[in-house]
């Protein structure tokens, strides 16, 4: 990519894709002025298990300073990012919506890099509910930060086929490296910050929550291939699986799944191993400990 690149700060969290994002800011020569983190430590979680405290540490190492921004008292933080003098304000996966009065201090407003095709599935967790969904790409939609959460205009957007298999970690790399290849065509082929944007369709938003217990939950109507990539893609967030249709059955992990096949039964257990009749296909899975909850 043609360089140089605009300084920019980083608005993020400690979770393992922001820090992925930072990665690949650096290696191709867009290292952050700052780091702006939301607040106190305790505030540095994405979910559970996710918050390794790598983005902090990546920053440090590199000298990159780190900017603490409070909800209650912006203002420090504020002159802190102004007197850098960043043009540029990118987002990854920072935990609530960011002021405007912080977006547009950096001379070319805040982009967010946000994992999913907007304006379908805005709001946390979108890369949770696209697996449930079935979806068959990766996507990554950068956009311009406004009022509204995940609803400014798109200025770029890049896919890819869902990798076979891919736990949650190397999805988040993946997702990472969209966003920063995203973003560096972008200033390549915007070198003056006038990025062109498309405004999102309202009528075809679809907006999340964090997921909560009983939407982690195996559709035998689906395709084993299917439940396979769910179970996988979501199993560090460490929650048992209910299956549809298959009452008190839950499953901890996916092990593999064949595409055609028939039990003859709903389901078949065997020690800790389960198999689960889906449409088409059998899923090969690990139960779930006695006692977990399955509804």
């Amino acid at each position: 990519m043609a360089g140089p690149f605009p300084p920019l700060v980083l608005f993020a969290t400690n979770g393992r894709f922001s820090a992925a994002v930072l990665d690949g800011l650096m290696r191709n020569g867009l290292t952050p002025r700052a780091l702006v983190l939301p607040g106190p430590a305790r505030a540095f979680y994405v979910q559970p298990d996710f918050a390794a405290g790598s983005t902090a540490e990546l920053a440090r190492s590199r000298g990159i300073p780190l900017i603490h921004l409070s909800a209650l008292e912006p203002g420090p933080a504020v002159e802190r990012i102004a007197a850098l003098g960043p043009l540029l304000g990118v987002m990854a996966c920072f935990p609530r919506l960011l002021p405007m009065t912080v977006a547009n201090v950096p001379a070319w407003g805040t982009l967010n890099i946000h994992p999913s095709p907007l304006p379908r599935y805005r709001g946390p967790a979108p890369l949770f509910w696209q697996l449930r969904d079935g979806v068959e790409q990766l996507h990554v939609s950068l956009h311009r930060v406004v009022p509204e959460l995940d609803a400014g205009a798109v200025v770029a957007r890049q896919c890819r086929p869902l990798p076979m298999g891919a736990d949650g970690r190397a999805l988040d790399r993946h997702l990472a490296g969209l966003g920063v290849v995203a973003l560096l065509r972008l200033l390549t082929a915007h070198p003056r910050g006038a990025f062109p944007g498309q405004g999102q369709d309202p009528a075809a938003a679809s907006r999340q929550s964090w997921p909560a217990d009983g939407d982690f939950a195996v559709d035998v109507a689906g395709s084993a291939r299917r439940a396979f990539v769910f179970m996988t893609g979501c199993a560090d967030w460490r929650r048992p699986f209910r299956v549809r249709g298959c009452p008190g059955l839950g499953l901890s992990r996916a092990v593999s799944f064949r595409d055609r096949g028939t039990l003859g039964a709903p389901w078949r257990a065997t020690g800790d191993t389960v198999l689960v009749q889906c449409a088409p296909g059998v899923l090969r899975a690990v139960a779930a400990l006695p006692g977990a909850p399955t509804q």
